[in-house]
């Protein structure tokens, strides 16, 4: 017993001698990356986020990333920031089982969650946490409930998450002022540990303009997300004299036809087109003949879509809720989500009005310049520095 107390105190000794010397040579920003490299929704963020840390000097040799192995083939090239290429375990797993033990094992001065929640465990790290939105917070009375079962345990866990950690969390950053005032209300959080820095701008496409082309396409991001107000997007459009003109709604996303065309009557082929995700090559190709982006959501955090078409040189027909309007300003036209009425007279407005048309597109292109990666990583970059 005496041996194996003397040996198990020798191992003890020596663990903390590692751990001191990783603390000394390695304090850093650990950034979970767990969406890097899938391209949609949050994992835009953080793939935009990385390119722009590696990019700053002096900083980013301090930071480093834990990503997943069959996602490393995806992610930008970021070769002054240290990657931790850990097993491609599922969401839950990876977050309160490999994001603690490479915590435990480093010892970085602070994680940094990119992606609405943390770990649940206990971490020897200060805590930082983007969070996009509180939609997981709303009951049916403001955001109807998701059909997917998938999306309903997610916000579930991340309403348990954030409940649990909200106190825990050194700094709380999120992307509207419209998300902001949402945390602080539903939150018990410190207003002062909840900071706005907006997301960029930055597209992957780009108009592939033809000299023929007449403008016959309206974008829409669809969703059997409720939120994503695709059901009513399509019954405005359909009430537009649009279709009558020889438009064509284009649906993209991860939207079922059979689940949105089942309260509307779309038996006129070719009015309404389902395609599913759209490459950012294929997507550039479409926009030389799109005439507006219409983006009617209930509920956004940001609404990355609308700076994203404002740059590309697209109008936008978004919604005067949430942070919709925030983010689109005076660079498109603001109508009520639930208004088939309201968003119809806007699709006719961008048709029989080039002069109102072409307007948007210049204001739409001022409004898209305020909105920065290079500024959100450096605004970012400012909070790790104080405790670096």
């Amino acid at each position: 017993m005496l041996h194996a107390a003397r040996a198990f105190k020798r191992l003890c000794s020596k663990a903390s001698m590692v751990s001191c010397a990783v603390v000394v040579r390695l304090v850093m920003v650990l950034i979970d990356g767990f969406h890097a490299g899938t391209g949609r929704g949050v994992g835009n963020f953080v793939d935009n986020l990385l390119r722009q840390l590696d990019g700053l000097p002096n900083t980013s040799p301090k930071i480093c990333v834990a990503v997943r192995r069959k996602q490393l083939h995806k992610i930008p090239r970021v070769p002054n920031l240290k990657l931790y290429v850990l097993p491609s375990l599922p969401f839950p797993a990876w977050e309160n089982i490999l994001i603690p033990l490479l915590c435990w094992i480093l010892r970085p001065s602070i994680l940094h969650s990119p992606c609405n929640s943390g770990p649940l465990v206990p971490l020897f790290t200060r805590r930082f946490l983007t969070l996009h939105d509180i939609i997981f917070m709303h009951g049916r009375d403001k955001v109807k409930t998701p059909t997917s079962l998938y999306q309903r345990i997610g916000r579930c866990y991340l309403r348990l998450n954030v409940k649990i950690l909200c106190r825990r969390y050194h700094q709380i950053f999120t992307v509207s002022d419209f998300s902001r005032s949402e945390i602080v209300e539903f939150l018990p959080v410190d207003p002062n540990r909840v900071v706005r820095i907006y997301e960029g701008a930055g597209t992957n496409f780009r108009i592939n303009t033809r000299p023929d082309s007449e403008k016959k396409i309206v974008l829409h991001f669809g969703s059997d997300d409720p939120r994503k107000n695709t059901v009513r997007s399509v019954e405005a459009f359909m009430e537009s004299e649009l279709p009558k003109c020889g438009y064509k709604l284009v649906v993209m996303g991860a939207c079922k036809r059979a689940q949105i065309a089942a309260p509307i009557d779309l038996q006129v082929t070719g009015v309404v087109e389902f395609r599913g995700f759209t490459p950012a090559g294929e997507l550039g190709n479409l926009l030389g003949d799109t005439l507006c982006l219409l983006y009617c959501s209930q509920y956004e955090g940001f609404g990355m879509p609308i700076v994203e078409f404002q740059e590309a040189g697209v109008p936008v027909i978004t919604s005067n809720t949430t942070s919709c309007a925030e983010v689109c300003a005076d660079g498109g036209v603001l109508v009520d989500p639930n208004d088939t009425r309201s968003i119809a007279n806007a699709l006719n407005d961008l048709h029989f009005n080039e002069d109102f048309r072409l307007d948007l597109i210049r204001k739409g292109k001022i409004n898209a310049n305020k909105f920065s990666w290079r500024k959100c990583a450096e605004e970012l970059v400012t909070y790790y520095a104080e405790f670096l």
